[in-house]
């Protein structure tokens, strides 16, 4: 980046002295190199985090919010489907222990 620098800032200089631009102009020619040069330095730097991140098994927040809304309603799909079959269970269950305790006293006779 150095080096670029460099070169855009003895382009943009050489132009100033052969007189082909202001130093407004050379101003402004260089602010708008700065900040696109500082958006692609943001961009590596990200994408470098990012990928290091990975490498160490981390995942993004993004991620993790979206897992735990899945899990939060499969936990309600899960409540809900639930609590319509205890019912039938409990009656199941207790007609069961109904048919055992008459089987028991048949054989106790």
């Amino acid at each position: 980046m150095a080096k670029d620098f460099a070169s855009t800032f003895r382009k943009y200089a050489e132009g100033l002295s052969a007189g082909e631009k202001s130093a407004s102009e050379l101003t402004s020619d260089l602010s708008h190199w700065v900040k696109e040069s500082a958006e692609d330095v943001k961009y590596k730097i990200e994408s470098e985090i990012e990928a290091a991140a990975i490498r160490m098994g981390f995942v993004r927040r993004s991620d993790l919010t979206e897992l735990l809304k899945r899990i939060a309603d499969l936990e309600k799909a899960v409540k809900a489907k639930s609590g319509a079959t205890k019912k039938p269970i409990k009656k199941a269950i207790k007609k069961t222990n109904i048919r055992k305790s008459t089987t028991s006293k048949r054989v106790a006779k």
